[in-house]
């Protein structure tokens, strides 16, 4: 307390006082528990364990402004300023409300938010970082581990989870924050594999038992009929038989596909031995789905049994005059109708007129099913034909004018043909051969394998100034020129080996090579972004990575730092929208794996002053390099290879924004369209090969006439 003079006086006793916190928007907020007290010197009150309750912070978030009002006697009063934040994470929401119903094995969790809130219900302040555990999920970016709250209270977990639990099985998803764990629990529906047809209890050694039909149902008995395999939505169902007997192989790379939750198995080959036969059907993809089943066998009482040998039927017959045998070494997708040629050859062996006649009434309507989903498909693939030239032609009304906004010449940006053509000069160089392909690819291959090859690292990016742009390749040397792909495994689309270990010269970018008459001389670099760890630090709204500015020991930022390198290389207009599977860009992964930390400075006595805060390296604008851990580089270098500049411009108007927004917009659809295309005429090549495979099989055994008349 003060007197009118200033002068402080002394608590004679604890006074009555009374608190209260003010919010805005009507926020109501209880003083639950509070204990004054008279400091030792008598000269100040304290006052501890003030317990706040409030279920309607967020009326006041972000900022979470409010006035402590302090009443002392005598009507006077303090008024303090303080922020009344939410409390750690206590319990938590996931949206959608049917999240059960994406719990599918082998799927991508598409649509998963999390809401946190604390103990009182408010939701948790933005930023706060929340780790994760998972049981019967796993990550698709494998350095995943935690997440910071969004503005919202929430955390996106959309296409992030695989689900790795089987059918029946619990699966989990826990919150980790401040040592405390939150757990939500989930049970993925059950599902049972099941035989719908009449299995007999015993048959005749050496012959086969014939139409069994299989299903998945669910807990009511119900059958699923999304257990359909499809190749366009990427999910395969599948189911494959696999004997327990020693006297009888049969072939288990062999796979019959489940329609509408149905499969059929035309027939099961029985072995020659008496006894018990025991063979497992099972979901190739699912072995919780498995069924067991048991025949006795019993000797043929006539005869001497025939056995059918299935596989060697199977070798007898090419299709598409295939000289290639189906063999256990060559996996095939087994569908019902291969299997009816195996099926027609043993009927047609017995002589079973009313097996023939029903392989040819199946026959007569596989080639008019398919017949008719050649005809949708052709017709789906026109429409997207017209769908991808009205892009291009609305894309190249806007591609003008784009290029004026952005400062792009007719390939890139400013000074990347350049680049360009000197990179494809390099006869003996594995980063002129890629960009030479790429440059000659369609649209097409590029949604194909090789679309996943994204270029060299030098066109990737473009610096504001031609001195940034020296300075940093001078920086990454050879890594200028590495290639750049998706993930690890499309490496084999550069280069293959031989048994021995040796390289194959005649195949993939080697022997696009020798066509060219050029050579790769040496090892080349090449980094695949899909197995790059990400950089977790936050982003603005530019995209850029929110680093802590460095700091010297007394706490000061060092004189002359510009910024991070990473920062300051900006990603190339065309590749704007690559990204890895799991969302991130060129920048938190390609760039900070070749820059790190490395910090930018104006002169080379600025970075020697700042030695104690550089981690990764640093670069002065005069020319100075550090690469950290006590490495300097030394001399003077003039490189060929640059990043492409582009001068940095004014703020961008609102129209600009919106026409480069429909741009991307539009090279989105056209992507998305072509990807679709590509799909598309993959399934007519399929539907075109069985189609003629059916035809050619009714031609071997009924009229031509017959034929017309089934079409």
């Amino acid at each position: 307390m003060f007197d009118k003079y200033d002068n402080r006086i002394p608590f004679l006793e604890l006074p009555n006082i009374s608190i209260k916190i003010n919010c805005p928007n009507s926020t109501r907020i209880i003083i639950n528990h509070c204990s004054p007290s008279i400091s030792i010197d008598k000269l100040g009150l304290v006052i501890e364990d003030l317990v706040i309750e409030s279920s309607d912070l967020d009326n006041i978030r972000p900022s979470y402004d409010a006035t402590m009002v302090l009443s002392l006697p005598e009507n006077s009063h303090l008024d303090i300023p303080i922020k009344v934040l939410p409390g750690s994470v206590q319990d938590f929401t996931v949206q959608p409300e049917n999240f059960e119903k994406q719990l599918i094995p082998g799927t991508i969790i598409k649509d998963l938010n999390l809401e946190l809130f604390d103990a009182y219900g408010n939701h948790v302040q933005e930023n706060e970082k929340v780790g994760f555990s998972v049981d019967g999920f796993c990550w698709l970016d494998r350095s995943f581990s935690s997440k910071k709250v969004d503005a919202f209270g929430c955390i996106d977990l959309c296409g992030l989870l695989r689900v790795t639990g089987g059918y029946g099985r619990n699966v989990s998803l826990s919150i980790c924050s401040n040592k405390e764990s939150i757990s939500r629990v989930w049970q993925i529906e059950k599902r049972q594999l099941r035989i719908s047809s009449q299995i007999p209890e015993s048959c005749f050694a050496g012959s086969q038992l014939e139409h069994l039909e299989f299903e998945v149902v669910n807990s009511k008995g119900e059958v699923d009929v999304n257990f359909h395999d499809e190749d366009e939505t990427g999910q395969s169902h599948t189911l494959v038989i696999k004997s327990q007997s020693q006297f009888m192989d049969i072939e288990d790379s062999v796979k019959y596909v489940f329609r509408q939750g149905r499969c059929l198995v035309r027939a099961v080959p029985v072995p020659l031995e008496t006894g018990e036969f025991t063979f497992v059907a099972a979901h190739s993809g699912c072995p919780d789905l498995q069924l067991t089943l048991k025949v006795l066998i019993e000797p043929h009482s006539e005869m001497e049994p025939q056995p059918l040998n299935i596989r060697h039927s199977l070798n007898a017959i090419s299709f598409m005059e295939s000289e290639t045998p189906i063999t256990s070494k060559s996996p095939q997708q087994f569908t019902p109708e291969k299997m009816d040629i195996c099926y027609a050859e043993s009927r047609l062996l017995e002589t079973d007129r009313e097996s023939f006649r029903e392989f040819r009434k199946d026959l007569e309507d596989d080639i008019h099913e398919i017949g008719l989903r050649i005809g949708k498909v052709e017709a789906e693939i026109r429409w997207l034909e017209d769908e991808q030239r009205q892009i291009e032609v609305n894309l190249s009304e806007l591609e003008g004018i784009r290029d004026q906004i952005l400062g792009i010449d007719s390939y890139g940006s400013l000074g990347k043909n350049r680049i360009l053509t000197r990179v494809e000069s390099k006869s003996d160089c594995a980063a002129s051969l890629v960009m030479k392909h790429l440059k000659g690819m369609r649209d097409q291959d590029r949604c194909g394998l090789m679309g996943n090859i994204i270029g060299i690292v030098a066109l990737l990016g473009t610096t504001p100034t031609f001195e940034l742009s020296r300075l940093f390749s001078e920086y990454l040397g050879d890594q200028m020129l590495a290639v750049v792909c998706k993930h690890y495994e499309d490496v084999r689309l550069l280069e293959s080996y031989q048994k021995n270990g040796k390289l194959n010269p005649d195949f993939a970018l080697h022997m696009f090579a020798r066509k060219l008459g050029q050579s790769i001389n040496g090892r080349y670099l090449v980094l695949c972004i899909e197995d790059i760890r990400a950089c977790e630090v936050d982003k603005d709204v530019e995209g850029k990575l929110l680093f802590p500015d460095p700091t010297l020991p007394n706490g000061s930022t060092p004189a002359g730092f510009l910024g991070y390198a990473v920062n300051m290389i900006n990603i190339d207009a065309d590749h704007s929208d690559t990204k890895t599977d799991s969302g991130c860009g060129l920048r938190e992964t390609l760039f900070y794996r070749l820059f790190g930390d490395t910090q930018v400075y104006e002169t080379r006595d600025d970075m020697k002053r700042a030695i104690s805060c550089i981690k990764d390296g640093a670069i002065s604008m005069d020319g100075g390099i550090l690469r950290g851990n006590g490495a300097v580089s030394l001399g003077c270098l003039e490189p060929d290879i640059v990043f492409p500049v582009v001068p940095a411009k004014n703020r961008l108007s609102e129209s600009d924004m919106r026409l480069l927004k429909r741009y991307r917009e539009l090279k989105l659809e056209l992507k998305e369209t072509i990807a679709m295309l590509v799909k598309k005429n993959k399934s007519r090549e399929s539907d075109l090969k069985r189609f003629k495979e059916r035809r050619d099989l009714y031609a071997r055994y009924f009229t031509p006439r017959d034929l017309e008349t089934c079409l």
